[in-house]
Parts: structure tokens; sequence; C-alpha cells
């Protein structure tokens, strides 16, 4: 199938979404780094063995997501389709229950959650909608992206990405899923990749083998002459392609990729939650790890010759029963570092409750204030909740777009009569 961009073309483009987007997702990656507890470099873990003093992380990012998640569970809801006109009552019950049987027959619920934690550390992440056949039945697919997996258009400023002339995903697949071996080896030797981003997983593996030839594979969504293309190519060629075969209600050519962002900043570069976490975690750990040591170190002064040898003199120190002997007429004396270490306790506190109250609070989950009865718990918890209606409220953009391309798939495609699965059941 002709495409209607040529394959320079549609490489130049990735390469100018990879390139743009480098320092965004170095800092999207060390985000998800935070998050995992991996947040202090290999010098500080040197530095802090060579003292002989415990490598302690004290993860307060992953509490402040784990929280955001869990309301996010709570939040769910099924879709609803609304009548313009009180005429239109049955085609809207009739949506409804279209809309719910795929979201349940899709397993759509953990697709959004996975969606909102990639929105919540990397800053976004997608979805695609597509149709299948099974069983002899046209179905309705949905298909999740994490954030890694996909590149967009750098001019891009629309949290739902809606102003992209392009969007696309980079997938890998085993080269013998591939009919022609001969271009297997030119297909598999054509990657040139800005970082490691898009690079396949797991990477520097010893126990992968190497015998496993993998291709990656590039499928991008662009707008040309007023309609949606794709394509799927390599680096050295064009796989297949062509104009849409998806519309909106409105009988104009849609895409299949749903991406959704939940920060924009002011070079378009998309970012998460965590980003603001990572200032006061960094505080966090130093604090801790500096009143560590210095609450089992020891400053001393004196004159000279007080003690035969300053070295034995801080052995003895370091050790709980250490004794020190020092030279008649000689002034030596144990200098006290309270202060200091009360300071790095005081700053810890501090920077731990700052991370504390970003973002969704105790309050959510009825774990503060004086009163426990049930009406001041949900007193507290509808406060709380107004800090975080903007992260939900992009979520709520995702589940909704990704409603409509249901729609308008199952228009488009369920074209017999067919029996569904309609309940009442909450989950």
């Amino acid at each position: 199938m002709p495409t209607a961009l040529n394959l320079e073309q549609l490489k130049s483009w990735f390469s100018d979404a990879e390139d743009s987007s480098f320092s965004s997702r170095a800092a999207s990656e060390r985000d998800r780094d935070y998050l995992d507890g991996n947040q202090l470099s290999s010098e500080e873990i040197a530095e802090l063995t060579k003292r002989g003093q415990p490598v302690v992380v004290m993860n307060q990012i992953r509490r402040k997501i784990n929280l955001m998640l869990g309301l996010e569970l709570q939040r769910r809801t099924d879709p609803k389709g609304f009548a313009v006109q009180p005429s239109d009552q049955g085609g809207a019950d009739a949506m409804t229950d279209a809309l719910r049987f795929v979201v349940d027959n899709t397993n759509f619920d953990p697709i959004r959650s996975q969606v909102f934690e990639n929105m919540m550390v990397e800053g976004f992440a997608g979805a695609e909608v597509i149709h299948t056949v099974r069983r002899g039945k046209v179905e309705v697919a949905i298909n999740f992206y994490p954030w890694d997996r996909l590149f967009y258009d750098p001019h891009s400023r629309a949290r739902d990405f809606s102003d992209a002339r392009y969007v696309g995903s980079v997938v890998w697949k085993d080269a013998e899923e591939f009919a022609n071996e001969a271009e297997i080896e030119e297909m598999a030797a054509s990657h040139v990749s800005a970082s490691e981003t898009y690079d396949d997983r797991p990477h520097n593996n010893a126990f992968l083998s190497r015998d496993r030839k993998r291709v990656r594979l590039i499928l991008m969504w662009y707008r040309h002459k007023g309609d949606w293309h794709w394509a799927r190519f390599t680096g050295s060629k064009i796989l297949d392609g062509g104009k849409s075969q998806y519309v909106d209600e409105n009988g104009e050519s849609v895409r299949s990729f749903v991406m959704q962002s939940l920060y924009v900043d002011r070079n378009n570069n998309r970012y998460g939650m965590v980003r603001d976490f990572i200032s006061p975690q960094d505080e966090v750990n130093k604090r801790r790890s500096k009143a560590l040591w210095q609450s089992t170190m020891r400053q001393t002064m004196g004159e000279e010759g007080a003690v035969k040898s300053v070295t034995k003199m801080k052995e003895e120190m370091a050790k709980a029963d250490g004794h020190i002997v020092t030279q008649p007429d000689k002034n030596f004396e144990v200098l006290q570092v309270n202060d200091q270490v009360n300071a790095h306790l005081t700053l810890l506190q501090e920077a731990k409750g700052e991370i504390s109250d970003m973002g969704a609070k105790a309050v959510l989950a009825g774990q503060a204030g004086e009163s426990t009865s049930g009406r001041a718990v949900l007193a507290r918890q509808q406060g709380g909740l107004v800090e975080v209606t903007s992260q939900f409220a992009a979520l709520g953009e995702f589940s909704r777009n990704i409603h409509r391309h249901i729609w308008w798939m199952v228009k488009q495609t369920w074209t017999e009569e067919r029996w569904i699965r309609v309940t009442d059941d909450k989950r």
C-alpha cells in the first residue's frame, strides 16, 4: 500500500522527535529511577561505602505515587452516553451499553491505570484503539503504549497532543517473524538512536541469547493534506501504510493513537508529578546521611603533643569503649556537634513535610486529623481532593478520548446486529 510521504521524510520526523526530546527523556528516566529507589549516584554510594556507612534511601516518592494510584482505583466509573434531545435517549442507552461492553471486553481499566502511572512519573503515555477480527467477529482492541515507546511532534503543545502533526511508537520484534529473511540483516543493522530510551528491553543483559535477532519497527501516524495517514517502517524501508480508515462522527479521518500528558513546560517538554519531588527527596537523603555520619563521628581539639598518636586516638574514639591517654599539662577536648546533628534532623523533617504537603495528602486516605467521625473524615478528604483535581482532570480527558474512539470504531465496524453482555454490577 503506497504512503503519502517517502522514507526519508518519515525518518527525518522521527529523528527530530528523538533529538528534540533528548534532555526531557533523560529527566523522565531519572524520575523513574527515583520512584524505584535508585536515588544515589555511583560516586555517592562509593563514598558511603568508603566511610563504612550504610547506604540508606528514604523513598518518600513511592508513597506519594502509590496514594495517587490508589485514588485512581477508587475513582473509577463506567462510561455513559448522554442524549442531546429526549428523542435520542434510546441511542444514548445503546452507546452506553456498547462502551461498557468494549471497556470490559478490552480490560481497559488496567490500561488506564498504567497510563496514569506513566503520566505521574515520566509525564505521558497512551493507547491505541483499533479493530481486529476474532472468531469471525469484528472487535475493538485497546493496546497500551508506555511513554518510552512513544514519540511525538516536538512542536505540539496540547496535553492530549491534538495539535501534533505526527505521533508514533517504537516496537521491537524478532527477526524470524519476517517472511523475507534476505532483508533481516539490512533492517537489523539500520538502527541509529540518539539515546537508550527506545532501545530493546532488557538491554545489557549477559543472559540474553546473542543469536536472537531483533528488529526495530516504527509506527507513525501523520497528518497530510488534511487527512491522517500511517506508515510502518524500519531504518531501511517502508513495510506498509496508507490513509487512515478510521473516521469521527463528522466523517473526518482520525489516528488510532490516544496520548495524554500531565504537564507541559514552555519548551513543550512533558513531565509528571515526580519532578516536583526530586529536590526535596535529595535533601531528605542528604540530611539523613549527614545526621547519621555526624552522630557516629567525633571531632577533637588539642595542643601539639596532647596525645602520642593522632591515628591511635582516632581509632580509640571510634570504639564504643575506647580510652585515650593524654599528656600532662596539654589541653585536649572532644568537640560537641549535637547542634549540627539537630540542625540536619530539623531540616530533614522539613524536607519530608514538604513532600508530604505536595499533591495527594494523608487526609485523602483518612489518616490525618483529630476527629475520626465519618463526616469529619469525608470533609477532610473533599478538601484534600482540590489539590489533585488537575491530575485527575488530565486522566479524565484521556478516558473521554478513548471512549470517543471506541464509539467511532463501533459505529464504523459493527455493521451487523449482535448480542453484547450488559450488567449493572459495579466493580
